[in-house]
């Protein structure tokens, strides 16, 4: 299967001619080339386009261009998008002092949670083994089978419900 994917991955670049999309090209103030690539795609397909660069220069002016040309490298693209990332959401947790404490214990808490669960589970075979205690399997796979069942049991799922009679049935109520 790997060797499959390596042909056509090689096949994409020597076989293949795949053009820009017009709607890159338009984003970026390239008519005539957006008009080019659909043409060729609708020649190849054994079609024929109408399109015309007067018909996207006449879009442009009734809706405007937008003038900003982007610097078409990855570097650029990287912090484009990463300007859209900003801590204003997270500055509004830490804007009273109380509000700071808050906070900050709840990350610390569910941080020493996260990492005192795996680590319990982890090294109880081996701390109870070093004590003394007999057990059956301690092998590095069982203990993380354990630690994967214990997780999951002690997650009841949503859509489990007990009821008045303390006997479960599947529910698709509230979060369902």
């Amino acid at each position: 299967m790997g060797g499959l994917t390596f042909v056509m991955f090689i096949l994409r670049f020597f076989v293949f001619h795949l053009r820009e999309s017009p709607k890159f090209l338009m984003g970026r103030g390239r008519n005539a080339d957006a008009v080019a690539n659909v043409h060729a795609v609708a020649e190849y397909n054994g079609k024929t386009s109408a399109l015309q660069v007067e018909h996207l220069e006449k879009v442009d002016e009734i809706f405007g261009r937008n003038e900003v040309e982007y610097e078409a490298t990855a570097v650029a693209a990287v912090k484009r998008n990463l300007d859209k990332f900003n801590l204003a959401h997270i500055r509004s947790l830490f804007r009273t002092k109380k509000l700071a404490f808050s906070t900050s214990l709840t990350i610390l808490l569910w941080g020493l949670i996260g990492l005192a669960f795996p680590l319990y589970n982890a090294f109880l075979p081996y701390f109870l083994a070093t004590r003394g205690a007999e057990t059956s399997n301690t092998s590095i796979g069982v203990t993380y089978r354990n630690t994967v069942i214990i997780a999951l049991m002690g997650k009841r799922p949503h859509f489990i419900r007990f009821d008045d009679r303390n006997s479960w049935r599947f529910d698709c109520g509230v979060g369902c």
